[in-house]
């Protein structure tokens, strides 16, 4: 099932779980416009319960959609890309964007709650942990010791150089 139809239907049947993805992956099938004002209707259903989850993607989800999967790199930067586009529009933003990946005309959010949903960037390297640290509210890693400690301390001196909270 989709996830999005999904969480209005989970909002209107409950009072107070947490609404979100765990994560949305703006690359290819979900333009990042499209993913803000996503979320900013699922905060404006269910207040104060929505966040979003981002992510580079992963093939099994892009390719059968015809796209080609491009290289890590590239899922990086077009997930920055996405979450700049994205927190201009929660932030209430009219957006003309022409970037490397994606393009908007006069974006705005019509819909929007009156509380921002806060964004939490998955990632699974220093690079992915890098862009959180700069433009989530958050990041998401797996639990493994190993590959979680690089990934929270890339993170941490990210937000640290954006004179963010972790």
């Amino acid at each position: 099932a989709h996830a999005w139809a999904l969480l209005g239907a989970i909002g209107i049947a409950t009072e107070s779980v947490a609404l979100g993805t765990g994560v949305t992956a703006p690359v290819f099938r979900h333009n990042p416009a499209a993913v803000a004002q996503f979320i900013a209707t699922i905060e404006e259903m269910c207040p104060g319960r929505a966040f979003l989850g981002i992510g580079s993607g992963e093939s099994l989800n892009e390719s059968p959609c015809g796209m080609d999967w491009p290289p890590v790199p590239e899922q990086i930067a077009r997930m920055e890309e996405a979450l700049e586009i994205i927190d201009r529009l929660l932030d209430g933003d009219r957006l003309d964007h022409r970037g490397r990946f994606f393009r908007t005309k006069a974006a705005y959010l019509h819909t929007r709650g009156e509380r921002r949903p806060p964004v939490y960037v998955s990632a699974f390297g220093p690079q992915a942990a890098t862009v959180a640290g700069r433009l989530g509210d958050g990041v998401w890693t797996m639990g493994d010791p190993e590959m979680a400690n690089p990934v929270i301390d890339a993170y941490r001196g990210a937000c640290e150089d954006a004179g963010r909270e972790p």
